[in-house]
């Protein structure tokens, strides 16, 4: 797997960087990488074909560039309800995923997926001494039934402590500390799999440009054949 990076850093998959960065930051990053990623497929109509660590490259050592190995393209006739449920699914599994690594149990999660939440569900206070510091209402949230992206509620839980950090400060903090917004996460997510960029910039074409052009066609067709049936007249 080629590193789309200039630093040295070999790329390992989720697992193995999870335990060769044992910080919580770091592993917090990754996560918010990882769940960037997928987000940036979901929107372009995307899954993931195997939700397993060893299936989830990171590629950089600050984990901005991730790649989910096998993905699968959903038709594009596919219905609403199931899109979402696909992935509903995917957000799903990751976060069996996570809570597997950070409580060390992930190769006892076997079976469904749905009990295996519940479990956690039932036992959320133990668990929760496992989890990073101010993740807990997320991965409760998770295991409550709502859906949510964790690089979402990461970059909420970051924007909330710049905010009060700042009122404790008097408001003269300066810098990039809200770092992984939407456009990075969408950058690096397409520089990862270039493939689907360029379908959505292909896409863009079309309506910008082909779409017009068709429009155009038929009017002047329709000219023409109103023309025509008025000298026949």
């Amino acid at each position: 797997m080629r590193n789309v990076t200039k630093s040295d850093f070999e790329p390992m998959n989720m697992q193995e960087y999870f335990y060769a960065y044992p910080s919580n930051d770091r592993r917090q990053k990754m996560i918010s990488g990882f769940h960037g990623t997928m987000k940036f497929l979901h929107e372009n109509g995307y899954v993931s074909e195997n939700m397993h660590p060893s299936m989830i490259i990171v590629l950089d050592e600050e984990a901005k560039h991730i790649r989910i190995v096998r993905i699968a393209k959903m038709p594009d006739d596919m219905d609403m309800a199931e899109r979402k449920r696909l992935v509903q699914e995917d957000i799903k599994n990751a976060v069996v995923v996570q809570v597997g690594l950070f409580t060390g149990t992930l190769p006892y999660l076997r079976g469904n997926r749905d009990d295996i939440l519940n479990f956690f569900k039932e036992h959320f206070d133990e668990i929760a001494q496992f989890l990073p510091e101010g993740d807990a209402p997320y991965y409760r949230g998770v295991f409550n039934g709502a859906v949510v992206y964790y690089c979402d509620f990461f970059l909420k839980k970051k924007e909330i402590e710049f905010n009060n950090l700042q009122q404790q400060t008097g408001n003269v903090i300066q810098g990039d500390f809200l770092q992984g917004s939407r456009e990075a996460v969408n950058k690096a997510a397409g520089e990862v799999y270039p493939f689907v960029k360029n379908a959505k910039r292909d896409a863009a074409f079309i309506h910008m440009l082909i779409i017009p052009t068709v429009v155009v066609v038929l009017i002047t067709l329709f000219a023409i054949i109103s023309w025509v049936i008025s000298v026949i007249a």
